[in-house]
């Protein structure tokens, strides 16, 4: 595969299902995806626990939320994927995004 260009990248590749599924779900997702949101998540506990404002926490915790939203996508745009690939997907989301 080409390196990407600067119209072929990071979320391009995704957006258009051009990624393959298993780089986008077990890498990007449950890999990259799963760090970035525990990151956020223990910046946001840090703050609550310095007393920060409520909304300054809740801005934090929910701020990776449109890339989980992007990859939850590329997984449904991969023209590869399976039944299974979309459950993980979906069960992730909802993971990352409530706790």
């Amino acid at each position: 595969m080409a390196p990407p260009t600067p119209s072929r990248s990071f979320i391009t590749l995704r957006w258009r299902g051009e990624a393959p599924v298993r780089r986008v779900l077990w890498r990007d997702m449950l890999g990259a995806g799963t760090l970035l949101n525990l990151f956020t998540t223990l910046a946001a506990l840090a703050l609550m626990a310095r007393d920060a404002s409520t909304a300054t926490v809740a801005l934090v915790h929910f701020s990776p939320l449109p890339i989980n939203l992007l990859l939850f996508a590329a997984v449904q745009r991969c023209q590869d994927r399976g039944r299974v690939h979309l459950l993980l997907a979906g069960v992730w989301l909802v993971a990352v995004t409530v706790a």
